[in-house]
């Protein structure tokens, strides 16, 4: 009895979700059942991996992603072939998702470069079916709550690596030394190779985690609020440490989309709304306040007029917009950007190098895939943020009653509780707007032809169907 009182003991400094999870690996005996736990095992799995592996740049690394999502996608098919037929489920996103897959498909077919776009069109194609793994074979909230702290876990394990190897001096990204790689020395850049694309990593992750901190504050489930807090905390100063722009734009609107959501999706009073937007607002005053002077000056260097960062963004979206003007229909081809730019390329330094990528996801994917491409990515992104804002409202929290059993419900207090009278359903507010700030900083950046980021973001528009799904 003692060791079993003790084991108990511990399980119950974790999370209540986290306790929970290893109970729903030996619950259920039936092949379904096995088969969509292992896929959802395979997936945390993936998710952690991709980020780990340098954010999975290096070929070995998108192999190794390849492999494991065609591991899925084969336990997929004989969880179809055991029940007899596959049933699909249908989603907001299914329309601009098979565009724009048909979309890379028609582009390859005039390329000027087609084993590039081959590949690319593969890459896009395997998002599309982790999107699609993920909304047929993950059930209930429970499943994306376990995929959800995997991933947040990533993030502030990643973000305290990245701290500890700036502050010791170190400055290494796991085996590779960060003097390879410009711009990265003395900033945090987890195990990814820039710190800009390990900034757009954190943009996904920071919403999650202060999601899955609110959603257990609401709950009174302090110890799972002091966790995920902790973790989010993690997370923000990881993201600081970046020193990347963008990100933190991408950053701050996710957040402000996040609160606006939860607010139009709650039933609290204005003036308890008003009174919520004036914390938020002087949160934020203290966070910039707290921030180390040299993110403060980094910040500031935004408004500089004669930044060469900018300068070079803006040469390359230049160029690119008169790509799109030559072929406006089916552009030069999937994964072609960096050959087919070589012929627009505007006179300037030779110290700013050639431009692999537009730096501007929309004029990239309107350069290689035509004007209709980033059109469907704007129809994916609205059509993602208005089914939740839609069912913001009505979804049902993931989380135990407030009541006991055998208790009558609490009645609301005057005050108006956050927790229990006016409840917000925080993850879903969290599952909308990361996907948003990732989209603002791909502006100015290439978030999605990075393979981690780019996983979570497709799973992340996956989770958010399940999690409407089950509500």
């Amino acid at each position: 009895m003692g060791g079993r009182g003790s084991c108990l003991g511990r399980a119950r400094l974790l999370p209540s979700r986290l306790a929970a999870w290893s109970t729903t690996w030996s619950e259920g005996h039936d092949l379904d059942t096995r088969l969509r736990r292992t896929i959802e095992g395979l997936l945390i799995l993936t998710l952690v991996v991709a980020p780990v592996a340098l954010g999975s740049r290096p070929p070995w690394a998108m192999a190794l992603d390849g492999v494991l999502i065609s591991v899925i996608a084969g336990l997929w098919t004989l969880r179809v072939s055991a029940k007899g037929g596959l049933k699909l489920r249908r989603t907001p996103l299914d329309l601009p998702i098979v565009g724009l897959v048909l979309l890379s498909v028609l582009s390859a077919f005039t390329s000027i470069y087609p084993y590039a776009s081959m590949v690319e069109v593969a890459r896009l194609a395997s998002y599309a079916l982790l999107y699609s793994v993920i909304v047929n074979n993950l059930r209930g909230r429970t499943s994306a709550h376990n995929v959800l702290t995997a991933v947040v876990l990533t993030g502030a394990f990643l973000s305290v690596y990245g701290i500890y190897e700036v502050a010791s001096g170190s400055e290494k990204i796991l085996w590779v030394e960060k003097r390879a790689f410009q711009g990265s020395i003395g900033a945090v850049t987890g195990t990814y190779w820039n710190r800009n694309h390990f900034g757009g990593f954190l943009v996904l992750i920071l919403p999650l985690g202060l999601g899955m901190a609110l959603h257990e504050v609401s709950d009174r489930r302090w110890r799972g609020a002091a966790f995920y807090g902790v973790l989010s905390a993690a997370v923000l100063a990881g993201l600081v440490g970046t020193f990347s722009r963008v990100s933190w734009i991408g950053a701050i609107a996710a957040l402000a989309l996040m609160g606006l959501l939860a607010l139009l999706g709650s039933s609290l009073p204005k003036a308890n709304k008003l009174g919520v937007l004036a914390g938020a607002a002087a949160l934020t005053l203290l966070v910039a306040g707290l921030a180390p002077w040299k993110a403060v000056d980094r910040a500031l260097s935004t408004f500089e007029a004669r930044d060469p960062s900018k300068a070079f963004r803006y040469q390359v979206l230049l160029s690119s917009l008169q790509m799109i003007r030559d072929r406006p229909f089916l552009g030069f081809g999937p994964g072609t950007f960096q050959y087919a730019w070589r012929a627009y390329r505007l006179p300037r330094p030779e110290s700013m190098g050639d431009a692999v990528h537009a730096h501007n996801e929309y004029a990239q994917f309107g350069a290689e895939m035509g004007v209709l491409a980033p059109f469907l990515l704007l129809w994916l992104l609205f059509a993602h943020v208005r089914s939740g804002l839609r069912d913001l409202a009505r979804a049902a929290p993931f989380s135990r009653n407030v009541t006991r059993e055998g208790e009558a419900p609490a009645e609301p207090s005057a005050s108006g509780n956050l927790g229990r009278a006016y409840r917000v359903d925080w993850i879903l507010a969290a599952l909308v707007a990361s996907p948003v700030g990732l989209a603002v900083a791909n502006v100015a950046d290439f978030h999605w032809h990075i393979p981690a980021t780019a996983l979570l973001f497709w799973a992340i528009l996956g989770l958010t169907r399940t999690w409407l799904a089950s509500g």
